[in-house]
């Protein structure tokens, strides 16, 4: 389709918006939550949030149970002092192919001497806390701040700051993984990091990072790494996205991201980044498009030192009792779409030049700064002026005989704008670029295709997509 942008500006003219805005913050309000803490292990098997551990202030004593939240209430799901002790900064995945939570790491608490730890634990809600002793592990560390779940091979995290043999400390740029029967060092090419924000993102096959600190300022000082990386997981090789622009701190002009929230949405493909951050805490929120980062929110609350995640059954993301305006606290926030995309199929297609039905399905669903396309199949290579027909309501108007339509054939939307376009072939894709914006939520759009001879006869219509944009 030509001039999708434009084509699009038009359509919309005709159409009328909801009272809707983009991805909002909501505060939950749910029964039973945990105690306040950060530095929390967090992660997600797609229907629960699970948390274990952390710290309020400077003590982890207590905070040794393991719990859940439905998008509802909280649940403990396990008895302090029957698993893997205290602990603050420790890192959790769940394996959905096994069935268990993996927890590793941490440390056990901010005495003087207090270790940092590398030992490996299970769970399931059938043998609860398992010790899991592996031939090769990770060295002792924590502020990782994430871990993934990557189909097919298992959890994987990225950095922190370890302890080697010697007891010396160190950033990590290793990337492990754990199979389920052992650890095994994935890659080490990537950035040396404490608490970078770290996603898998299922369409690209990859995991993207963002920020954290590495000891670049004068003698070894941490600072702000402020850069995007991508692990290719068919290669195993780290490189370098440079963007425009770089997610920065809110309050803090020029200061890059550390131990901010992150998670990635499987709709959109986009990456959100939020809060992060020292004794600054951020309440910007960001979004990676593939490209660039951009600024979608100042309207969320500074956090930093927690775990979010998108809950697929819950259709948004989540994160627990973390840090919000510099202190711990027990509360639960959310962030989704206010309205949800849908594509409706309605009415039916009558049959062309082909003696074959035209049929229109969708590609995708019609979400905010993404590009919608859907494919119409049963064409005829003889009936190369391809029409896409947008219209701001739905219609069910009769046109047998005009242009020689046959038998069935109904205009069904208000044919506002006609796209015309030269394909000799038995199907046609169209598509539009939706722009990233928040008062485009809930605009429904209607289309339809058809197709006609340079003779401009054997006039045939599919079925009709009514598309409510999301966001």
């Amino acid at each position: 389709m030509k001039n999708s942008v434009l084509q699009f500006a038009a359509i919309t003219a005709f159409a009328v918006a909801a009272n809707a805005q983009a991805f909002s913050w909501v505060l939950e309000a749910p029964t039973t939550p945990p105690s306040a803490r950060e530095r929390t292990a967090t992660t997600t098997d797609g229907t629960l949030y699970y948390l274990y551990g952390g710290q309020n202030n400077t003590v982890t004593a207590g905070l040794d149970t393991l719990w859940s939240y439905n998008g509802t209430s909280w649940v403990q799901l396990s008895t302090s002092g029957s698993g893997p002790g205290p602990r603050s900064g420790a890192v959790a995945g769940y394996d959905v192919a096994r069935g268990k939570l993996v927890l590793f790491g941490g440390k056990l608490g901010f005495a003087a001497g207090d270790p940092l730890l590398n030992d490996t634990w299970e769970w399931d809600a059938v043998n609860g806390w398992v010790q899991f002793t592996a031939v090769t592990t990770p060295d002792r560390r924590w502020l990782v701040n994430n871990c993934v779940y990557v189909p097919g091979l298992g959890v994987m995290f990225h950095g922190g700051t370890a302890w080697d043999a010697a007891g010396a400390t160190y950033l990590s740029n290793e990337t492990w993984l754990f199979t389920g029967s052992n650890w095994v060092l994935f890659s080490s090419g990537g950035p040396a990091a404490q608490d970078p924000m770290m996603v898998y993102r299922s369409t690209q096959n990859d995991l993207l990072l963002h920020g954290g600190q590495t000891p670049t300022g004068a003698g070894g000082a941490l600072q702000q790494l402020g850069q995007t990386w991508r692990l290719d997981l068919a290669s195993g090789v780290w490189t370098q996205i440079v963007t425009a622009t770089t997610p920065t701190n809110s309050l803090v002009a020029g200061q890059g991201l550390f131990a901010a929230l992150s998670y990635y949405n499987p709709n959109t493909g986009s990456v959100i980044v939020h809060g992060g951050n020292g004794g600054n805490s951020n309440n910007s929120t960001w979004q990676f498009d593939g490209t660039d980062w951009r600024n979608i929110s100042t309207n969320g609350v500074g956090a930093r030192n927690g775990g979010m995640h998108w809950i697929g059954a819950l259709g948004k993301a989540v994160y627990g009792p973390c840090n919000e305006t510099n202190g711990a606290r027990n509360r639960t926030r959310s962030h989704g779409p206010t309205v949800v995309a849908a594509v409706v199929s309605y009415g039916a297609g009558c049959s062309g030049q082909a003696g074959t039905t035209l049929s229109l399905a969708a590609n995708n669903s019609p979400w905010t700064a993404l590009t919608w396309s859907g494919t119409c199949t049963g064409m005829s290579v003889a009936s190369p002026l391809k029409l896409a027909i947008w219209g701001s309501v739905t219609s069910s108007l009769p046109v047998t005989g005009l242009l020689g339509a046959g038998p069935g054939c109904t205009l069904l939307n208000s044919a506002d704008v006609i796209d015309v376009a030269f394909s000799a072939t038995t199907s046609h894709t169209i598509a539009f670029a939706i722009p990233a914006s928040p008062s485009l939520a809930g605009i429904q759009i209607n289309t339809q295709v058809g197709e006609l001879d340079f003779a401009l006869l054997g006039l045939a219509l599919s079925n009709g997509l009514s598309l409510t944009i999301g966001g």
